[in-house]
């Protein structure tokens, strides 16, 4: 196994071989932390002098270490011209602290910060990358409950895609009208992406649980014209007194939902409402996981008919009343539908006799209480 030594000892070898060459990309992958700042240092002022275009910093050790020192990035070497030949940084285990004096990065486009600790305010180094296209923050931490706010003012008229995971950010805001894909994985939060038109992909992950209510206020409001949308989350319960969306996606025609529901069969079967609440869906696709087999009434939703759902596909089907309850009801209302693929089983890690025994009685069951509602012969039974 290489030592902490050994690589530093590698590394300026191999560096001293090549002081005048101009390299494309530098990288540096080891675990390393703040005692070998002069070390990390002197590599990072040769990738600025061999004008390397491509900067990967990924200092994570091979085994968890939140209470170490985590390397500060060295902002005070870089400047208006150091930095220019800069177009992509990838930052793993590092502290961020730029000075209020940072002059930025004027042509990166790419930037990548995983688990990293921030010091300074994030949206001043943003602020500061004018041309950049493609951003993900993941696992950040803040020094001050005051650095929680990632509110980046400056315009990002080139930023493209933007990925936030697992940051405990208290609000998000990006000024970023060419915004194409955003990705989002956290707890509720508030973001502002102040009407970015162009924004057409998204990806929501949440964490807590959470009525279907919230799916259809919140997600609305913030990605009023995505075309394509995924989401995960648990519904911990039904809607309480919900009778429609107040908001509705005026653009959506593709939609994954990745559920996770408790017992109660109304969870399930309100995710009729998405229909009403995306009225140009054309592909709908549902993963159900871990339903419960409780049974009870379901509460009486209009029906109300849809004229663009071609596709539905129920993967992780078992036959509770909520489930058929909602297939029931797109059978009904779904006018347009060309297709209803259904897919039994657990989707849950099961031993392999124990999940066949569920997909054959979730086969059962659809064989049972769909196929008599298969008049116009959409459904398949996979």
């Amino acid at each position: 196994m290489l030592t902490t030594n050994k690589f530093i000892e590698r590394v300026d070898a191999i560096l001293k071989n090549h002081c005048t060459t101009q390299v494309n990309k530098f990288a540096i992958e080891f675990g390393l932390s703040t005692e070998h700042a002069s070390h990390i240092n002197r590599w990072v002022s040769f990738a600025i002098a061999s004008k390397a275009r491509v900067v990967v910093l990924n200092l994570s050790p091979n085994k968890s270490a939140l209470d170490r020192d985590n390397y500060d990035f060295p902002f005070q070497l870089f400047d208006g011209h150091s930095g220019s030949h800069l177009q992509a940084l990838q930052l793993h285990w590092v502290t961020l602290g730029p000075p209020p004096d940072f002059c930025g990065f004027a042509n990166l486009k790419m930037l990548d910060l995983v688990f990293f600790i921030v010091s300074q305010d994030l949206q001043h180094l943003l602020s500061k990358c004018c041309v950049l296209e493609w951003l993900r923050i993941r696992l950040c931490f803040f020094q001050l409950p005051s650095l929680s706010s990632l509110c980046v003012q400056e315009p990002l008229y080139r930023l493209q895609y933007l990925c936030v995971e697992d940051c405990a950010f208290r609000e998000i805001e990006f000024h970023a009208p060419n915004l194409m894909t955003f990705e989002y994985k956290g707890s509720r939060t508030l973001i502002n992406l102040n009407e970015c038109l162009k924004l057409k992909t998204a990806t929501i992950r949440l964490y807590l649980n959470d009525t279907l209510e919230y799916v259809l206020t919140w997600i609305p409001c913030i990605l009023p014209q995505v075309d394509t949308l995924s989401v995960k989350l648990r519904i911990s319960s039904k809607m309480s007194g919900f009778t429609q969306p107040p908001l509705k996606f005026i653009q959506l025609r593709h939609l994954t939902m990745e559920i996770t529901s408790c017992c109660d069969p109304n969870s399930v079967f309100q995710l009729a409402f998405l229909l009403e609440a995306a009225p140009l869906l054309e592909d709908l696709h549902f993963d159900m996981f871990g339903f419960d087999l409780c049974h009870g009434d379901l509460d009486d939703i209009m029906d109300l008919p849809h004229y663009h759902l071609k596709i539905v596909c129920i993967d992780g089907f078992y036959g509770t009343a909520g489930q058929v309850g909602l297939a029931k009801y797109i059978f009904k209302n779904a006018l347009a539908l060309e297709h209803l693929i259904v897919k039994p089983g657990w989707k849950l890690k099961l031993p392999t006799s124990t999940s066949t025994g569920y997909e054959r009685y979730g086969r059962q069951e659809a064989n049972k209480k769909l196929v008599p509602l298969d008049t116009n012969s959409v459904l398949t039974i996979l």
